[in-house]
């Protein structure tokens, strides 16, 4: 049962982990495109 347990834990950890590098690229990719954007707006 430990191992079981174990295992389940290591994967939700990975899974997390999965999701804070999508969240952490998503605002490392968002910051640049936000301070472009007005100014894409502007020309339009």
């Amino acid at each position: 049962f430990f191992t079981v347990i174990v295992f389940y834990l290591f994967s939700i950890i990975k899974s997390l982990e999965r999701r804070i590098e999508e969240l952490v690229r998503d605002v490392v990719v968002a910051l640049p495109k936000k301070k472009v954007t007005p100014k894409k707006r502007k020309k339009k």
